[in-house]
């Protein structure tokens, strides 16, 4: 079962989270010549309140609570940081999970790094892609015995690209938004629907419009970078 490269933060039990290491950007493949200091530039150009550093902090905040959230297998907990089809695809799995009394587990999670692999900016869309190195002991076990059915129980490093996407005409919230648990919009205590909709404003608060949403998830075997 692909699990679409979900991580899971476990608190407590000797679980341990890292400060990511934040390497410097490398070239983005796919845009000509240009590099993705250039890309992160024309951005900052479009969006002057955008910062690298608090981008990455925020990508390590969505890391840690979606690992949270797949552990849980409770879609919810994550749903804001989650574009539609990213937020369907992970909650199908979720329910497969369940029905099979599976639960995953990731202990001693810790990020070894993390840097933009990639960036585009273009009239319609802007696109980060962060490289997130890390390691953790990766196995299932049964929700109803809590015996182990599959995986490792040693540490084992892995590598996966996350993919974050938003209009190019949205801009970095200065205060509020979704890293502070509130609408982007209207500023309301955040509540989203399962179809991506603040319940007070019902704007399309997952749509990219206001923020950042997650859009993919690829682990080392499937970039194409």
């Amino acid at each position: 079962v692909i699990y679409y490269g979900y991580r899971n933060f476990v608190g407590g039990g000797g679980a341990r989270a890292s400060q990511p290491v934040y390497a410097p950007p490398v070239q983005g493949a796919g845009y000509g010549q240009s590099s993705v200091v250039e890309q992160l530039a024309a951005i900052k150009t479009n969006d002057p309140n955008f910062s690298e550093q608090q981008f990455l902090d925020r990508a390590q905040a969505a890391f840690f609570l979606l690992q949270k959230a797949w552990q849980d297998r409770n879609v919810d907990e994550g749903r804001a940081y989650m574009s539609p089809g990213l937020y369907m695809g992970w909650k199908s799995q979720v329910d497969q999970m369940t029905g099979e009394h599976r639960k995953n587990v990731l202990e001693a999670l810790y990020i070894q790094g993390m840097h933009v692999a990639r960036a585009s900016h273009d009239e319609n869309f802007d696109n980060i892609t962060v490289r997130v190195d890390a390691s953790a002991k990766d196995y299932d076990v049964n929700d109803q015995t809590g015996k182990k059915i599959s995986g490792d129980s040693s540490d084992t490093p892995f590598t996966e690209f996350w993919t974050f996407t938003r209009t190019a005409g949205a801009k970095t919230l200065v205060t509020g938004g979704i890293t502070e648990k509130k609408c982007p919009n209207c500023g309301a205590p955040l509540d989203v629907s399962a179809t991506g909709h603040c319940k007070y404003c019902n704007e399309a608060v997952t749509s990219g419009k206001f923020d950042w949403v997650l859009s993919k998830i690829d682990q080392a075997n499937e970039w194409q970078g």
